[in-house]
């Protein structure tokens, strides 16, 4: 399995290549791009990056599909950078927010799979081995 830097590193490549998403749009509409962490935990998280009319907002989805926004960076910041700039700078706040998120998961003590805050039983029991 490959690192989550790695596997974030290829979907934000992709995604710049595919729709220009370090590149402010002529018609500002909000665009989600989701990427999920393969191999991290039973339940995966999924992070996203919007696009939007101020510039681009980090964030990810907790258990009960609540979006929580993390980071912003605005456009007149991202645009004054180099191509290859601005891709590191997107991805260096991505894996900020991704290594941030993936520290408040926990294992769980009966079923040793990894749990999302939000789906805590106590400190070291998730939901679905609460008694």
């Amino acid at each position: 399995m490959k690192s989550t830097k790695a596997q974030a590193a290829r979907w934000l490549s992709r995604c710049i290549q595919k729709d220009q998403l370090d590149q402010k749009q002529d018609e500002p509409r909000q665009k989600d791009y989701f990427f999920v962490v393969e191999g991290f935990c039973k339940v995966a998280p999924v992070f996203f990056i919007t696009r939007q009319e101020q510039g681009l907002c980090f964030g990810y989805h907790t258990n009960q599909v609540e979006r929580v926004q993390k980071n912003e960076l605005h456009w007149d910041e991202l645009l004054q950078l180099h191509p290859f700039e601005r891709k590191n700078l997107i991805l260096n706040l991505f894996m900020t927010m991704i290594r941030a998120r993936k520290k408040q998961y926990r294992t769980c003590q009966r079923c040793h799979d990894k749990f999302p805050p939000e789906a805590k039983y106590n400190l070291v029991t998730c939901l679905l081995c609460a008694p």
